[in-house]
């Protein structure tokens, strides 16, 4: 029995990804661990940034397979789970079935403010 490193386990997934994906992924992984030094310090040492990329593409492997987010939701929940494992807690994913990426927080507006907006629409479309 081999034991494979966290990387060839993410090779189907890899080789199912689309180019602008496969960017995407190797960005996330590299942000998330960027992002893990400022709320875990520790000395950036060629082997604990491998040891945090490991963590990474693992926790990240885990939430494709396991817990069948997306690519984009799965990269989205990443620096968080990182940090929750490095600082040695088990990273619960959310059930939920729908997410508001960080970035998209701003965005977010009530159900009220949406039909106001299509009935001002509506009334400006002239007959």
């Amino acid at each position: 029995m081999s034991i494979l490193r966290p990387y060839e386990i993410l090779a189907k997934d890899i080789q199912r990804l689309e180019p602008h994906n496969f960017q995407r992924m190797a960005i996330g992984i590299g942000s998330a661990v960027t992002q893990s030094f400022a709320t875990v310090p520790a000395r950036r040492t060629a082997e604990e940034i491998k040891r945090r990329m490991d963590a990474a593409a693992e926790l990240l492997q885990r939430l494709r397979r396991d817990d069948g987010r997306s690519i984009f939701r799965a990269l989205d929940e990443l620096p968080e789970a990182l940090r929750i494992e490095l600082l040695g807690g088990e990273y619960r994913p959310d059930r939920r079935s729908s997410w508001i990426r960080p970035n998209d927080a701003r965005k977010v507006v009530s159900i009220d403010e949406v039909a106001r907006e299509v009935a001002r629409h509506v009334m400006e479309r002239p007959s």
